[in-house]
């Protein structure tokens, strides 16, 4: 999981967060919680708690102990008081700062917008959709020999439906679910633009169906689908 492979720290001590869950007493205990705690969004009247962005993995414990349902800016500030490294803490949970991610105002879609970039960039990096160390064509051209695989996606286009001719919003569904699995596991290889024959279609299709008709309203789509999975 993208999450647990940030080695992410504990909010009250630093300390490295224990993912093992074989060791709580009760079976429906987790390490993971709501950022933003889903009783205190469905108090104040806000839907979509349940959304990925908002998941962060954190000791059980320390979860029903000390964040419970309050106000990411009062248990926040806690932490705050307790753990003088809490900004680093908070960087392995891909929170790049508490200041502008909405959370110190308890502006929950600031917190989805930033928290889904900084997602996103982690993703493109853990799956190579655009890799930092960027593979070189002669290196995509045996990916895609090669051939799908457990740990390689190709897609022919992200919503565009070749058959049909319109936007399919449920070629973004089937997107959405390809990058879940590869949070869910070991991580993987996301091609979009080449068919299952290995026949590269580039991502012109789909780009004309966006308002900012370029790479990176492209981008900007796909990292809004990443938000809401």
């Amino acid at each position: 999981m993208l999450l647990a492979y940030s080695e992410p720290k504990d909010f009250q001590d630093n300390g490295k967060v224990i993912l093992d869950n074989s060791w709580l007493k009760m079976a429906n205990s987790k390490n993971y919680h709501h950022f933003f705690p889903k009783s205190y969004l469905r108090k104040q009247g806000i839907g979509n708690e349940n959304s990925i962005v908002n998941i962060t993995l954190v000791g059980a414990d320390l979860n029903k102990r000390k964040i419970r349902a309050k106000a990411p800016s009062i248990y926040i500030q806690d932490f705050l008081d307790e753990n003088a490294e809490l900004h680093k803490s908070i960087k392995s949970h891909l929170i790049d700062n508490i200041d502008d991610f909405g959370i110190h105002s308890d502006d929950y879609s600031v917190f989805l917008e930033k928290r889904a970039t900084s997602i996103y960039n982690a993703l493109k990096n853990r799956i190579e959709f655009t890799n930092t160390e960027k593979i070189e064509d002669t290196e995509l051209k045996e990916l895609i020999l090669i051939g799908e695989n457990e740990k390689l996606e190709m897609k022919s286009t992200l919503r565009y439906d070749l058959r049909q001719n319109i936007v399919n919003k449920n070629l973004e569904y089937v997107i959405a679910k390809t990058v879940s699995a590869f949070l869910n596991s070991e991580g993987g290889i996301l091609i979009i633009g080449v068919d299952d024959n290995g026949n590269a279609l580039g991502l012109e299709k789909d780009i004309e169906t966006f308002s900012k008709k370029d790479v990176d309203g492209f981008e900007l789509h796909l990292r809004n689908i990443i938000k809401n999975i």
